[in-house]
C-alpha cells in the first residue's frame, strides 16, 4: 500500500507544533535536526530553528521544518 507523507512547513514554530501534536495525538518524535546541528549555512538567528524533524504516531508519519 502507497502512502504520502505530508510535510508541514511552520514559520518559527516547528518545535511547539512538534510539541502540540506530541501531546494532542499522542505522537513520538523521531528525529529533530536544527540548523546548528546540521552545520547549515544559514543566519545566526535561525540556528535553534528546525531544519527537519519527524514525528510518528502508528503508520502516521509527519515531518516538519521551519522558513525564514
Amino acid at each position: 500500500m502507497k502512502q504520502a507523507t505530508p510535510y508541514l512547513m511552520f514559520d518559527r514554530q516547528a518545535k511547539e507544533a512538534l510539541t502540540f501534536y506530541e501531546d494532542v495525538f499522542p505522537a513520538e518524535i523521531t528525529d529533530l535536526q536544527t540548523y546548528r546541528a546540521a552545520d547549515f549555512p544559514t543566519l545566526e538567528e535561525a540556528n535553534d530553528l528546525v531544519l527537519h524533524a519527524k514525528i510518528k504516531k502508528g503508520n502516521l508519519l509527519l515531518m516538519v521544518s521551519d522558513t525564514f
